[in-house]
Order: C-alpha cells, then structure tokens, then sequence
C-alpha cells in the first residue's frame, strides 16, 4: 500500500506511529503542535483524517491504550486523550492535562512513555542534581493518574546531559538509552523506586572489545 500525507503538518513531524490492534490507523505528531489520526485505508487525505489533537510542539506522542491518546511536548507538557469512537453521537471527554512535569515530578526533562506488558510508564530524567532516569507509572484506572510507588530508577543515566530516546527489552530485562553525548548505554534490572537496594549492575553491561562501537540505526 502507499499513502502520503502532504497538507496535514505544516512544520517537522517528530513522530509515527501505527494504532496496536487496528493497523489501518496512523498516528502522526510534528512541532507544529498537532497529532493527527489517519484512516489510510482512505486515499484522500482530507476524508482519511480522523482526529486532530492541539496540544504544543511533539515531542513524543502515541497510541497509550486502544482507546488513549498521549501528547508530550518539547516544553515537558503532557495530556492524555480519548480516541475517537465512530460513533456520531459519541460526546468526545475533556483530555486529562497533566500541565508542565518539571515541577510535579522534580525532574529536568521528559523522555517518553514506555508502554510494557505491566503497564505503562512515564520516563523523565535529572542531569543537574542527583543524575538519574525515573520510570514513574502511570494507571489508567479510574482515569490516566501518575502512580505514587511502583516505579523504577537508573542511578546515573547520562551524566549531565540529556536522555533523548529509551527502550526496554523485557525479555532481556534490559534497558538500552541514547543520550546527546553520543553513547547508547545499556543498564541491566533497573532499581524498584521503593527498593532501599540498589541494582546489581547500574554501569553499563560489560562487552568485548568487538562490542564496545554501537552500530547506528
């Protein structure tokens, strides 16, 4: 199939993705401040558009549940909002704003929100005091709220600069980072928030010497 999207964005699109269970949904989400939903089973690209999310320059954004949209701008300002329905007599809820992190959770900055088989979690980040990357999760029961306990930590993350992408490999029990030094550091069974312990390993994973140079993708 080929689709393009020429007139929905009007400035960099920072973010694609595809809905989990209905695969002709699209997600797009740009610095022009807009999150755009697609039906490319639909050629023309204006009856192919969906829904339209206002929110502030994307950072990242996302499909968080089949039913729940995320928003996070470059400003650290996160909203939650409910999918469509095709219902035409459906009234579309208030999106939950969750407003500027920083203050809220004591962090620099924000990464993105990592979606695993136990739930979801937003991950923000320190570099000017007591470095470390956070795993706070966020439950969506009885609406999208950011957990008090139950989340996870890495001592250390990048130093003093910035954590720009995440992923987490949990069959591995791993998580891999990049930062805007340049290095992809891999951190091995992250620290329970609550846990007085720390992880066994906080550096990252030993390699050989064929492993220490980190291939680009």
């Amino acid at each position: 199939m080929l689709w393009e999207s020429r007139e929905s964005h009007n400035d960099d699109l920072t973010q694609l993705e595809f809905h989990p269970t209905s695969p002709d949904r699209l997600l797009s989400g740009a610095t022009d401040g807009l999150v755009n939903v697609f039906d490319i089973s639909i050629p023309d690209e204006d009856d192919a558009l969906v829904q339209v999310v206002n929110h502030s320059s994307i950072h990242k954004a996302g499909f968080l549940a089949d039913d729940a949209i995320f928003a996070l701008s470059h400003d650290e300002n996160l909203a939650i909002h409910p999918v469509n329905s095709k219902d035409e007599e459906y009234i579309e809820p208030n999106p939950i704003q969750f407003g500027d992190l920083r203050p809220r959770l004591s962090c620099d900055y924000a990464i993105d929100i990592l979606r695993l088989t136990e739930g979801a979690f937003l991950v923000h980040g320190t570099h000017s005091h007591d470095q470390r990357i956070n795993l706070t999760p966020l439950s969506p029961s009885p609406t999208w709220s950011l957990g008090e306990s139950g989340g996870f930590i890495i001592p250390g993350g990048h130093g003093e600069e910035i954590v720009r992408t995440i992923y987490a490999d949990e069959k591995t029990d791993q998580v891999y980072t990049g930062g805007e030094d340049g290095m992809l550091r891999v951190f091995r069974n992250p620290a329970p928030e609550t846990s007085p312990k720390s992880p066994k390993s906080t550096k990252p994973a030993a390699k050989s010497a064929t492993q220490q140079r980190y291939r680009p993708y």
